[in-house]
């Protein structure tokens, strides 16, 4: 294809109240810290505790228990601040999820020609009927309770996936213009 007539079209999805997020992003970063300074001094309990066996028990359990606060905060703190990116390019319609702005993870890519069915608002009977089938994979990408929330079904092979994002109202209709009997925005 040529350049000039490529489509492209990208939108990244963020929270709209990040207050709450920061703050504890900022707080589970603090456990982290303090959490894993404790875990060394425990450290330091159960070298000095090996001749004595309820000690060493001891030692060995109150360094685990610190340990694991320090590696569930390092862990669960990035994904306080995830945002997810759409983005339609010539026919391929690809989600991801992005955290911290340093890890990127695709969520799904299909091609909207042959593998999508259907995207429609949530707010629809066709929801509600792929919603309580049992055999699909559900996906969501959305951060923000109050937007608009669409779902596409796209079947790869004899698998659907169920995906429910908030798009904007001009991703749809990019998605619309190219796949018009396949995009319901009512």
């Amino acid at each position: 294809m040529n350049r000039y007539n490529d489509v492209f079209h990208e939108e990244i999805v963020v929270r709209k109240n990040r207050g709450i997020y920061n703050v504890l992003y900022i707080v589970l970063n603090i456990f982290m810290y303090i959490f894993a300074i404790l875990a060394i001094i425990s450290f330091q309990g159960i070298l000095r505790s090996f001749s004595d066996t309820s000690t060493l028990i001891n030692a060995v359990v109150i360094f685990l228990g610190f340990a694991i606060v320090a590696v569930g905060s390092y862990l669960y703190k990035d994904t306080l601040k995830m945002d997810y990116e759409y983005s339609y390019t010539n026919g391929i319609f690809d989600v991801a999820r992005v955290k911290n702005n340093k890890t990127r993870k695709e969520l799904l890519s299909c091609n909207t020609k042959e593998e999508l069915e259907l995207v429609a608002p949530i707010m629809t009977n066709d929801f509600n009927r792929y919603q309580s089938m049992n055999d699909i994979k559900k996906v969501n990408a959305w951060l923000n309770r109050d937007m608009k929330k669409y779902f596409a079904i796209i079947r790869k092979d004899s698998q659907r996936t169920m995906l429910i994002f908030e798009p904007s109202e001009k991703f749809i209709a990019t998605l619309k213009k190219y796949s018009p009997q396949k995009v319901k925005t009512q």
